[in-house]
């Protein structure tokens, strides 16, 4: 989804790499105000957790839990009574997110149709399945 590599180039970067090409207009002030809204939250972060790559990891079942969670996140699922400004929504991205959020979140509904859960392979494997027992006959169990 971010190309890092380039960061380290003479002219520093990051690259986005997760957009679909689109002509569609809610479609592309989605994308820009995902890009900002993603980078305004890094500069807000506080503090940097160390990266474990083994570590179990909260893994959304469907795109449009993902999608969800991404906008709650970005605080652009908090009704206007919050103090706290959403990360990358502002000005036309702001009034028009009403029509984002549908535009989106159709896309998100057709490709949950589309490749169902679980399409993607959980982070953790889940546990081995535990052995079920016979059933014990009911005139043994009596005894």
């Amino acid at each position: 989804m971010v190309n890092f590599q380039k960061l380290l180039n003479a002219a520093p970067c990051v690259e986005f790499r997760a957009f679909a090409a689109t002509l569609n207009e809610y479609k592309i002030l989605h994308h820009v105000a995902t890009a900002l809204g993603l980078v305004s939250k890094c500069r807000a972060v506080k503090r940097v957790c160390p990266w474990k790559p083994d570590a179990p990891r909260l893994r959304t079942k469907t795109a449009v839990e993902a999608l969800e969670r991404m906008w709650h996140l970005l605080r652009w699922s908090v009704s206007g009574t919050s103090s706290e400004p959403a990360y990358g929504l502002f000005g036309v991205m702001h009034q028009k997110f009403p029509s984002m959020k549908e535009v989106v979140s159709n896309a998100a509904h057709t490709f949950d149709r589309k490749w169902p859960a679980p399409f993607f392979t959980p982070a953790v494997p889940p546990p081995p399945a535990q052995p079920t027992p016979e059933p014990v006959p009911p005139t043994q169990a009596a005894a």
